[in-house]
């Protein structure tokens, strides 16, 4: 497992998809049919699964993996983990929102959102909130766009989350959602872009873009193309 993501966050896609089918090989294999390790190689492959579908682009394959998962998570229901479950539900999300089914991300989004426990990991649900701002912006939902802004400055505030990156993109969603032009708003995306790309400079500042590819999307905006297609 552990080799397997270091392919995904070295962007090596086929790597990790050969490491994948040797993980998956392992099921029927003696040692390997207990309860617990069959749920491990499941939460572990298709998460994987995911997000070389979300480095690819190929979205499309991913929508049809989601049935695939969401029986699984029936199947190990009141075993997987809280946080393993919600990390299934942002990658799902992520799918659609690839996908361009917008409301489909909006729904699978709130099943984090919703759920937020003090004592789980905060960075899922801090990209989140992030996340949900792109979403309502592709939905063209202005007005409340405006309101869940500010409420998600406020609860980055709160955690001392207030990170530079954030910062830019709450700011940059603020400018989008007052620039009703469209070839102003290219704009916007293009400064939006330089800006993001000067702040991410190492692994750790690209951390953000594991939860959402914000330049990829920024992108897709300035090159008129959907998510997918965008590089």
């Amino acid at each position: 497992t552990n080799i397997m993501n270091c392919h995904i966050d070295l962007g090596n896609p086929i790597e990790a998809h050969k490491v994948l089918i040797e993980l998956r090989a392992l099921v029927p294999q003696p040692g390997f049919k207990s309860m617990d390790v069959a749920m491990a190689i499941f939460k572990n492959a298709y998460l994987a699964e995911l997000r070389i579908c979300h480095m690819t682009g190929k979205f499309e394959e991913g929508l049809k993996v989601v049935d695939e998962i969401l029986k699984g998570m029936e199947h190990y229901e009141g075993k997987l983990h809280k946080e393993q479950q919600l990390t299934f539900f942002y990658q799902i999300a992520y799918i659609y929102f690839g996908a361009g089914e917008f409301n489909k991300a909006l729904f699978w989004i709130n099943k984090v959102l919703n759920d937020n426990e003090n004592t789980l990991r905060q960075d899922i649900y801090s990209y989140a909130r992030l996340f949900n701002l792109v979403i309502h912006y592709e939905l063209g939902n202005t007005d409340l766009l405006e309101y869940i802004t500010k409420s998600t400055q406020r609860y980055l505030s709160k955690r001392q989350r207030d990170y530079q990156i954030e910062k830019v993109v709450i700011d940059y969603m603020r400018k989008l959602i007052r620039t009703p032009n469209v070839i102003d708003r290219k704009e916007v995306f293009v400064k939006f872009k330089d800006e993001l790309n000067e702040l991410i400079t190492g692994p750790d500042d690209r951390v953000v873009l594991k939860y959402f590819d914000f330049i990829r999307w920024a992108n897709s905006k300035i090159e008129n193309a959907s998510f997918a297609e965008a590089v």
